[in-house]
C-alpha cells in the first residue's frame, strides 16, 4: 500500500533527479528514490509525468516521425496491458463472484442436509425409544402370558387332583353300599337262622332278645351315620362338581385371555417389524445423505481447486504484466539509446 502523502508532484520531482543524472527514471527507480510509495501508486503518476516530458521537450528533439512510431508504440504496448490486466481482472472477479455463489449455495446444502440428518437422528432415537418401550411392554405381556399359562396348568392339576378325589369318593360309597348290602344280607341271614333256631333255643333267644334289641339299634346308630356320611360325601361330590364347573368356566375364560393375549402379542410383534422396517430405511436414508455429503465435499474440495488454479493464472497475468512493463522499460531504454544516437548524429550534421 502506497504511504500517504506519496503525491505526483514527490514522483516528478525523483523522476527529474534520476533523469539529470543520466537514467532513465524506472518505478522500481523512482520508488529506490522516495523509499516508499507502492508499484500500483507510482506507476500512472510516473506514465503522466513522461506524456507531459514527451510534449513539451521530445518535439524539439526527434522527428515527428520517430517520435509518432514511438508514442504509438508505448500507447499499444500500455492499452494492451491495462485491457490485459483489466481483462482478467473482470474474469477474476466474474469466475470468484461465480465460485462465491457456488460456495455459498453449496454451503447452503449442507446445512440443509445437516439438518435432515439431524431430524432423521433425532426421529432414529425417538423410533428406538419406542420400538424399546414396545419391546417392553411385549416382554409384560409374555411374563403375563407366561403365568396365565402356569395358573391355567396348576388348575389343570387341581382339576386331575379333584377327578381322582371324586373318583376315590365313588369307590368309597360303592364299598359302603355294599358293605351295607352286605350287613342286610347278614342280618337276614341271621333272622331266617333264628326263626330256625326258634323252637329249639326259645329260651336262648328270649334271653338274647335284650342283647340283639341293643346291638340292633347299636346297628342301626351305625347305618344312621354312615348314611350321614354318605349324604355328607354326596354334598362334598356335589360342591367338587361345582367348583370343577367353576374351574372349567375360570379355565375358559383364562383360555380367552390368552388367545387375546396372543393376537395382542401378534399385533405389537407386527407393529415392531414395521418400526424395524421404517428404521432400516431411515437409515438407509442417512447412508445416502452421507454419501451425498461425501459428494458435496469432494464438490467443494474441486471448487477450492478451481479457486486456487484461478489465484494461479491470475498470478501468472500479473507476471506477465509485470514481464511486459519489464518489455516496456527495455523500449524505453532503447528510446534513450536511440535519443543519443540522434543527438549524435544531430551533433555530426
Amino acid at each position: 500500500m502506497a504511504r500517504i502523502g506519496v503525491t505526483y508532484s514527490d514522483i516528478a520531482k525523483a523522476a527529474e533527479t534520476i533523469k539529470s543524472h543520466g537514467q532513465e527514471p524506472t518505478v522500481d527507480r523512482v520508488r529506490e528514490y522516495l523509499g516508499t510509495g507502492s508499484k500500483s501508486t507510482i506507476a500512472p503518476h510516473l506514465k503522466q509525468w513522461r506524456n507531459s516530458n514527451t510534449d513539451l521537450k521530445n518535439n524539439d528533439e526527434l522527428p515527428d516521425d520517430l517520435l509518432k512510431v514511438v508514442k504509438s508504440l508505448y500507447d499499444r504496448i500500455q492499452n494492451a496491458a491495462d485491457f490485459k490486466i483489466n481483462q482478467v481482472t473482470e474474469s477474476f472477479k466474474s469466475e470468484k463472484e461465480t465460485l462465491s455463489h457456488k460456495l455459498n449455495d453449496t454451503k447452503n446444502h449442507i446445512a440443509q442436509l445437516l439438518s435432515q440428518q439431524n431430524k432423521l437422528e433425532q426421529k432414529l432415537k425417538n423410533t428406538e425409544g419406542e420400538n424399546k418401550s414396545l419391546s417392553n411392554s411385549a416382554d409384560s405381556l409374555k411374563q403375563s402370558l407366561d403365568k396365565t399359562e402356569f395358573e391355567h396348568i396348576q388348575a389343570q392339576s387341581r382339576i386331575e387332583e379333584l377327578k381322582v378325589t371324586i373318583g376315590e369318593l365313588k369307590h368309597e360309597n360303592k364299598d359302603i353300599r355294599d358293605h351295607f348290602e352286605h350287613y342286610q344280607q347278614h342280618i337276614a341271614d341271621n333272622h331266617q337262622q333264628e326263626r330256625e333256631q326258634f323252637r329249639l333255643a326259645n329260651e336262648q333267644l328270649q334271653n338274647q332278645i335284650q342283647d340283639l334289641s341293643l346291638r340292633y339299634a347299636e346297628s342301626e346308630k351305625q347305618l344312621n351315620e354312615q348314611r350321614g356320611e354318605g349324604s355328607k360325601k354326596h354334598k362334598i361330590i356335589e360342591q367338587l362338581q361345582t367348583q370343577n364347573q367353576t374351574l372349567v368356566y375360570e379355565k375358559d375364560q383364562n383360555q380367552s385371555e390368552v388367545n387375546l393375549l396372543n393376537d395382542q402379542l401378534t399385533s405389537y410383534n407386527k407393529k415392531h417389524q414395521k418400526l424395524n422396517e421404517q428404521k432400516k430405511l431411515i437409515q438407509d436414508e442417512l447412508k445416502f445423505l452421507a454419501s451425498e455429503h461425501t459428494e458435496t465435499q469432494h464438490e467443494i474440495k474441486l471448487l477450492q481447486h478451481i479457486l486456487e488454479q484461478t489465484k494461479s493464472e491470475l498470478f501468472d497475468s500479473k507476471d506477465k504484466v509485470a514481464i511486459q512493463d519489464n518489455d516496456y522499460k527495455i523500449l524505453l531504454q532503447e528510446k534513450s539509446v536511440i535519443q543519443g544516437q540522434l543527438k549524435q548524429l544531430q551533433s555530426s550534421l
